[in-house]
């Protein structure tokens, strides 16, 4: 049987800064359309990297919803990533005051699934988040 490759594209890999084996390889990938196949290629996508890597890391896989409904029912054959906890999900709707206070990032990551409504408050909010960082 012949595999042929399709062109992958991850929305990150981030890759630990130092030659510590002990810090995992993280693929990232924020997923905001119903893709009943989204599984199956995210999996396909970062063990195509592993496999061209020369990182002997551990990996972790990572995923960001806008909300629950969004996510496609989990496949079988990949429960091990999910029961093992080296997949995690995120439903953005779903963050705490607490996370978003404490993470520019997911704070602005937040406001694109915020509603109108409040999404001025939450953006003057991190505008000011940021600028104190800057200041620091």
């Amino acid at each position: 049987m012949e595999v042929k490759q399709v062109s992958f594209r991850l929305d990150g890999v981030f890759l630990p800064t130092t030659e510590a084996q002990e810090l995992p390889i993280f693929f990232l990938e924020v997923q905001f359309q119903n893709d009943p196949d989204f599984y199956a290629r995210f999996f396909s996508e970062s063990f195509l990297y592993l496999r061209h890597s020369e990182l002997p890391n551990d990996w972790q896989a990572v995923v960001i919803y806008p909300h629950s409904g969004i996510e496609p029912s989990f496949p079988v054959r990949y429960r091990e990533f999910f029961e093992s906890g080296r997949l995690r999900r995120f439903d953005l709707d779903e963050l705490s005051e607490a996370e978003i206070s404490s993470s520019l990032g997911l704070g602005i990551i937040k406001l694109v699934v915020e509603p109108p409504s409040s999404a001025g408050a939450l953006a003057r909010k991190l505008i000011g988040r940021a600028t104190q960082d800057i200041q620091q």
